[in-house]
């Protein structure tokens, strides 16, 4: 059995509803602009001339969010006036009209930063080859899928980090449980460790964090080749077994 919550801002004290009704507006914000911040920050480990070249490709990027805003505010308003009406089918008329607009302008505007990618990056007059390369990738990824394309390449990337750094800590976890006892001194010490590498490696340039992994997968292998040998019986025994078994069957 479903249950729902009506969050009334009409009513109560005035400091909590506007609490209640700004913090997700302004935590939005904050984080719209801490993704641009950061979009910078890696880009400029590329050089200048990717960072003006992206700089050129976000014209359009920040004209295609002023044009999905139309329909977005629009919907805004006339859902929020018909949930106060209580009439909800309205509201979801409102609400399904408003995305179905935003989807057709950010197609839209998809198939003329397609079709006219020269006459649009031409117009800043870009002299260097370099550069212009770098707005026409980014202006295509960015604004050639529209918002999707953002978000997909977003979605994509933290979801494979995120799925290699926990199969990673996992292995890494087997072997401190291992060595040291599966103690909660020594799990929170790693764990807290691997924190701070995470941040480390975020902030360093991407030639170095390769250059790290380079050198650990060369010492994993290293380690694994000088176990191998006293492990060796245990490993031809455990083959053995399981051939008889499988023999059996």
């Amino acid at each position: 059995m479903s249950k729902s919550k009506t969050v009334d801002l009409t009513s109560g004290p005035i400091l909590k509803t506007l609490a209640e009704l700004a913090l997700p507006i302004m935590i939005s914000s904050m984080l719209g602009t801490a993704y641009s911040i950061m979009d910078m920050a890696w880009i400029g480990l590329l050089g200048a001339k990717a960072v003006a070249g992206v700089g050129v490709g976000g014209m359009y990027v920040w004209l295609s969010q002023g044009l999905a805003s139309l329909s977005r505010m629009g919907g805004q308003v006339n859902t929020a006036q018909a949930c106060g009406r209580k009439d909800y089918d309205q509201a979801r008329s409102y609400a399904a009209g408003s995305l179905q607009l935003t989807a057709l302008s950010g197609i839209l505007f998809a198939a003329v930063c397609i079709i006219f990618i020269q006459p649009l990056l031409g117009f800043f007059n870009l002299t260097d080859a370099e550069t212009y390369t770098a707005a026409r990738s980014y202006t295509l990824i960015t604004c050639g899928l529209g918002s999707f394309g953002v978000v997909f390449i977003a979605v994509t990337l933290a979801l494979f980090s995120f799925s290699t750094f926990i199969g990673i800590l996992y292995y890494a976890r087997c072997n401190v449980a291992y060595l040291f006892g599966d103690s909660w001194f020594w799990q929170t010490a790693y764990k807290v460790l691997a924190l701070v590498m995470l941040v480390v490696g975020g902030m360093q340039a991407y030639t170095v964090v390769w250059d790290l992994g380079d050198v650990g997968i060369g010492l994993m292998t290293i380690f694994n080749m000088l176990a191998l040998y006293p492990l060796s019986g245990e490993a031809l025994t455990a083959l053995r077994e399981y051939e008889a078994k499988k023999k059996l069957k």
